[in-house]
Parts: structure tokens; C-alpha cells; sequence
């Protein structure tokens, strides 16, 4: 499934496609060594580092390719006291370069490498067989063959085997050979996603200020472009761009750079950082996840304390299966992982788990739904389920439903799994061409469709009929309730297109009726008729008579020797009896003459498929006093839709 760091596709610029390469490996097994007789570049820039001819922390390099491109590579430290470091460097990485050496083949940070490797998602590489030198050809071979056997049951498999020596020079060509083919044959990620960008680094930079250097998980940055600090929401502008040693006007999906940010302190900024695009991340300090908990480690029980490390990030933290009261060794879980601090994440977002007790890696897995707590087991079960194994289209209209049950603006759905605008796009158009979600058109222009799942709105649908039928019980002489009362029923109550959009579907359905404004279910009897009082007759027939030029409350009051208040009072109930409709705050009307207009307008635009406020005028002979309200109230009964100046049905 093409989300985030795992989508694909080709661009125009893709001999300058963005690759990292990690390497992997047991400390002294020659990783520094061998990435800098492949680039020149000595990685280990710490004193420290050089003193005690180990590598400590992250180490970055670049590699040019025989058809123009670089590829980045990262150098991770081998000591199992950096593994913390080692996951970090390893985030974000596409392929891996494992260096065994040949005088001491598989050791135990080995393996470990290799899990984090697999637990990451990490399935391209090439096996650098190092200090080969040291051994003659049939010891040699024999090494390789204990490596290959070994490898078998692990995602390098069948991945390039190449002995090496950076000493002599020995293997040299073929490794890059196969480095080079893996960043042929990889596919350019899309770059429309959201900003996140991972930061592994940070320092001062005198007369240019803090420069950040990591990642792009997600989405481009550009000189100028306004950012977010997460965690802590501080925000800032990117100065600069540099990636591979020259400046750059841009960086996108799955490259390294380095960034210069403007009016932020270095000491604000640290490893585990994330640079994102404003507003669209949240910081949690608890998810949901499909956690892989391999069969080395040692039982983990509910509430355990572990490390879960994620991007350049690592937090204490403890984790509860969502099913049962135990994890099981070897085998998958959906869990709940609490941190100790916050932290933004991403659906699809890889982590590692290790052991606080005992310091080794336990598990990993990847995020599902970094989202709020979900109180009941069940509802959890079914949410997770579908967001681990489900279609992207599964994927995008559970979450859908569960954190926008009102519907949302179609542009948010881009942020709401943190897919690219693309796949989004694409995802959408599939949910509405097989009806599970539907489309919502909203009135005024340049206001955003509102998109929201079926089952969503059909429990706003079954919202209206059990408020109309609480309506029907509370007053059943009352011939159905105002849809505004219905709509402030609704706890939270939803846009008003997506509520109109529910209530067509009743209509079509002929499960209620709507009629002079109010609202039915189509069970309920309508009340029955009773002789008009005197003072109602009176009434009545005022507005009868006067058509479509109806008078006010204030002149029907003058006109029937009524008080205004008295008036508005009875007119008020021969709305109720059905006899008059109320089209504005001020305006009533027969509902037999209006109701006849109102079939008169839907013919002329089957016919003429537009009408504007002059047409109207034109065909019904009313000035714009009445015309306007009426006009109105047909966009109110949902039978046209105003477009710009003209209206059409719906």
C-alpha cells in the first residue's frame, strides 16, 4: 500500500531521485571504514570517535552514481550501547548495507541489526563481506557460506553476497555495482504529502543560525516555506536549503538535507525533533498499533515498561494489548503503546521497541492510529483490524468515519492519514463511484465539497426520523417539527449541507415527508381538520386572496383588526394546520398558491435548467421584496441550489 515513506512512482527528475543507504552491522566489523573508501568521506567526526576508533553517533557521506544521481548514506554506530542511535540513523532509510566481517562473521549486534532492519520494513540491501583480506580463499569461503545460511531466514536473503576489503581495494567495484542497482531499480516516492521531516541534528551555524539536518518522511520543503517544531508547535521559516554539499531551492520525499531555520535557538531544537507543516500533526502521548514482538524476547507483561523508539525519536513508555492480558512471544498484537512524553506521528509510521530492563529489541511495528483513546474493546478491535489489514480504501473510510462522523472538507482528507493529495484523490473518487462515500455540494462559491462516509450518513439519517418521532410523541396534534429545531437536536449538531443531504435521502426513501417547512415521518397522521375560528377564516383568506403579493404580519394585523402579537400567533397555527407556509421571518402564504409555484419552478428548470432572480421575476410578476424570500426558501426546502447569481435543482 503506497503511503508515506513506502509510495512510489516515477517523476521527471528521476536520475536526481532522493536514496539513503544505512549500514548495518556488529561493532569493528569495518561500517566507517567501507563507507569511506566508497566516498571519501570520513564519517566519524567526533574527537571522541577518533580517540577511541569507534563511532558513536550518526555519521553522513554521499555517494555519486554512474547516471547522475547520489545516493545519501548514513553511518551508524555498531556498539550495542548506541542501538538507540543505530534506529535513529535507520528511520528513513531505503536499503541497508550489512557489513559482516569475514574473521568474525554473524555476532550479536549483527542480529540485532538485521531484526531492527526487518522491523523497520527494510527488505533491499547488499552484504558487504569486509576485512576479506584477512582470510585465505577456502576460509573465506567457507565464512560466506555460514553468512548465506544465516541470511535465509531474513529479508537480505538472496541479496548481493560481495567480499570486500577497504584495505586493498578488494570488491570495491562490484559493492558500488550492486549499490548502484539498488538505486536504479527503486521507484521515486511521491512528494504531495504533508511535510515531516526528521531531524537528527542540529547546530549553529555562525551568520546563518540554527541548520537542522535530517530526513523528508513526507512531502517537500522550499526556501521560504513556513514550518512547525514538533514537539512544542514553535514555529519558523526555512532560510536555506543543502543537500549532498550544494545549496538546493527545494527537498522532497525520502531525501537528506540540511536545513537552516530563521529566529529559533539551537537549544531548542534536538534530536527526535520533527520539522512539519503547520497544523496538521498532532502530539500524543498514546497510540495504537500492530506491534511484531519477536520470539527472543523475554515475556512482556501488561503495563511493561519498555523504550519505543520511532523516526529520530525514543520516549519510555508502556504497552497493553488490546486483546487479552498478554502479549505473546513470536508472534503479532494490536497494542496500546503510552508515552512518557509527546510525540507526532503518522499512520504507517514505523517504531522499535526494546527492553528497559534488560536493554535488547524486543519488537516493533508500525502506527495505526495516533489518535484519542478508544473506550470500547470491541470498537478498537474493529478500527485496528481494518487499518492493518484493509484496501487504502478501507483504510481511508474507517478513519473517516471514526474521526469525522459529521463529514469533512475534502482538502482536510489529504491530512487526516497523512496521504499524499494524489492518493487521496485517487482513494476518494473509487469510496464515491462504489457509494461509500458520499459528496456534498455546499452553497457559495469557492467553499470546499464536504465528503463523509455512508454509514455515517445513514446514523445521521436515523438521527432525524428519532427526533422526528420524539417530536411526534411530545406533540401529536402538531403536523411535524421545524427542521432548524431538528438540527439543533443533533449533539453536535452537522453542517447544514450534510444535514440537508441525510434528509433527501429520507424523502427519496419516503420514509419522512417534508411539507410548508416541516418535518415528518411519513407514519405519522397528520392532524385532523377542525372548523377555522372566526378570527382564523379571517385571516386565512387575507393571505388567500392576496396570492403570491402576500402582506406582512404587520399590514394582515391592521387588515383583520388584530394585535400584531395575536396575529403572528394564529398565523403561527394555521402554519401548523398546514394551511399557510411561512417562507421567511415575516412572510406567510397560502401553501396551496405557493406550493403550486413551487411545482411551476422545478418544470421550468427541467426545462431551461437555470433560473435567475429577473427570470423569476419575470415569470411570476413579483418584485424583488417578494421574490428574494422566496427564492430563499426554495433553497431552504432543497429544491434548487444557488450557483454564483443563478440557482439550479438539486
Amino acid at each position: 500500500m503506497p503511503i508515506m515513506n513506502h509510495a512510489g512512482m516515477v517523476g521527471s527528475d528521476f536520475m536526481n531521485k532522493p536514496f539513503v543507504i544505512g549500514t548495518a552491522g556488529h561493532i569493528d566489523h569495518g561500517k566507517t571504514t567501507l563507507v569511506k573508501a566508497l566516498t571519501g568521506t570520513d564519517t566519524d567526526r567526533l574527537k571522541e570517535e577518533k580517540e577511541r576508533g569507534i563511532t558513536t553517533d550518526l555519521g553522513f557521506a554521499f555517494l555519486p552514481t554512474p547516471s547522475g544521481g547520489k545516493i545519501s548514506m548514513v553511518d551508524v554506530p555498531g556498539h550495542e550501547k548506541f542501538i538507540r542511535t543505530m534506529v535513529a540513523g535507520a528511520s528513513g532509510i531505503d536499503a541497508v548495507l550489512l557489513c559482516i566481517a569475514a574473521d568474525e562473521g554473524i555476532m550479536p549486534q549483527t542480529r540485532e541489526h538485521l531484526e531492527i532492519c526487518e522491523l523497520l520494513g527494510l527488505r533491499e540491501g547488499v552484504v558487504a563481506v569486509t576485512k576479506s583480506d584477512l582470510l585465505d580463499d577456502v576460509t573465506l569461503e567457507v565464512s560466506m557460506e555460514e553468512i548465506r545460511d544465516y541470511l535465509k531466514k531474513t529479508p537480505l536473503n538472496g541479496s548481493p553476497l560481495i567480499p570486500v576489503s577497504a584495505k586493498t581495494g578488494k570488491g570495491m567495484e562490484e559493492l558500488k555495482a550492486g549499490l548502484f542497482n539498488l538505486y536504479e531499480k527503486a521507484a521515486e516516492k511521491v512528494s504531495d504529502g504533508p511535510l515531516y521531516f526528521i531531524v537528527d541534528r542540529s547546530f549553529t551555524k555562525q551568520g546563518f543560525g540554527t541548520v537542522v539536518t535530517g530526513v523528508l518522511l513526507s512531502g517537500r520543503v522550499e526556501v521560504g516555506q513556513s514550518v512547525e517544531v514538533l514537539p512544542g508547535g514553535l514555529k519558523s521559516k526555512v532560510r536555506g536549503i543543502h543537500s549532498h554539499n550544494e545549496e538546493a531551492r527545494e527537498a522532497r520525499t525520502g531525501q537528506r538535507a540540511a536545513i537552516n531555520i530563521a529566529g529559533l535557538e539551537k537549544a531548542g531544537i534536538k534530536r527526535g525533533a520533527v520539522l512539519a507543516e503547520p497544523g496538521v500533526f498532532r502530539e500524543v502521548d498514546a497510540v495504537f498499533a500492530e506491534a511484531m514482538i519477536l520470539g527472543s524476547a523475554k515475556a512482556i507483561k501488561k503495563g511493561g515498561e519498555i523504550s519505543f523508539h520511532t523516526g529520530t525519536s525514543g520516549s519510555l513508555a508502556r504497552i497493553y494489548p488490546v486483546q487479552g492480558n498478554r502479549l505473546e512471544l513470536a508472534s503479532k498484537a494490536l497494542v496500546r503503546i503510552r508515552m512518557d512524553e509527546k510525540i507526532p506521528f503518522f499512520f504507517n509510521q514505523r517504531f522499535i521497541l526494546r527492553s528497559f530492563a534488560y536493554g535488547a529489541t524486543i519488537g516493533g511495528g508500525r502506527i495505526l492510529w495516533p489518535e484519542e483513546k478508544i473506550r470500547k474493546r470491541e470498537e478498537a478491535v474493529e478500527l485496528l483490524t481494518s487499518l492493518s489489514t484493509g484496501s487504502r480504501e478501507e483504510i481511508l473510510l474507517s478513519a473517516l468515519d471514526r474521526k469525522f462522523p459529521s463529514g469533512v472538507e475534502e482538502p482536510e482528507l489529504r491530512n487526516l492519514m497523512a496521504f499524499s493529495s494524489s492518493e487521496t484523490k485517487s482513494v476518494v473518487e473509487i469510496l464515491v463511484k462504489t457509494g461509500r462515500v458520499a459528496k456534498i455540494r455546499r452553497g457559495g462559491e469557492g467553499r470546499p465539497d464536504l465528503v463523509i462516509g455512508k454509514k455515517s450518513l445513514d446514523s445521521i439519517c436515523g438521527k432525524i426520523k428519532e427526533l422526528a418521532g420524539n417530536f411526534h410523541r411530545e406533540k401529536p396534534g402538531e403536523p411535524g417539527a421545524e427542521k432548524p429545531a431538528i438540527l439543533a437536536g443533533m449533539k453536535p449538531p452537522p453542517d447544514e449541507a450534510v444535514f440537508n443531504a441525510a434528509l433527501d435521502n429520507l424523502l427519496r426513501s419516503g420514509e419522512v415527508a417534508a411539507e410548508g417547512g416541516l418535518i415528518r415521518l411519513k407514519s405519522h397522521a397528520r392532524a385532523a381538520k377542525k372548523e377555522l375560528s372566526p378570527e382564523e377564516a379571517k385571516l386565512f383568506k387575507i393571505y388567500d386572496e392576496a396570492g403570491l403579493a402576500t402582506p406582512t404580519v404587520k399590514d394582515a394585523a391592521a387588515r383583520s383588526g388584530l394585535d400584531e402579537k395575536k396575529c403572528r400567533a394564529i398565523l403561527e397555527g394555521l402554519k401548523n394546520s398546514g394551511k399557510l407556509i411561512r417562507v421567511s421571518l415575516d412572510l406567510y402564504y397560502s401553501a396551496e398558491k405557493i406550493l403550486k409555484l413551487k411545482s411551476d419552478v422545478t418544470e421550468y428548470l427541467k426545462k431551461n435548467g437555470e433560473i435567475d432572480a429577473q427570470a423569476f421575476k419575470n415569470m411570476t410578476g413579483l418584485t424583488r421584496k417578494f421574490a428574494i424570500p422566496i427564492l430563499e426558501w426554495f433553497d431552504q426546502e432543497r429544491l434548487t441550489l444557488r450557483v454564483g447569481d443563478k440557482r439550479v435543482l438539486r
